[in-house]
């Protein structure tokens, strides 16, 4: 299955001394088709031979399912 992988960089400030906290979201976007029995922290997926837990699931409106990533791609 083809799908779209997009790594995000968010940052905010994590604390009252102004202390900034970077973070990474990797999501996978894949059709929503066939995937009804998907399971976010249950399954895992698979890109370029590396296994990547699933850390939750959105739908984006667009018959695409977004899966957000556990792990550096």
């Amino acid at each position: 299955m083809r799908g779209i992988l997009r790594q995000k960089i968010g940052r905010d400030l994590g604390d009252e001394f102004g202390q900034d906290v970077e973070g990474i979201t990797q999501t996978l976007s894949v059709p929503a088709t066939g995937l009804d029995d998907l399971e976010s922290q249950r399954d895992s997926v698979q890109i370029n031979g590396k296994t990547f837990e699933i850390a939750n699931q959105a739908d984006d409106g667009r018959a695409m399912k977004v899966l957000f990533l556990k792990g550096n791609v």
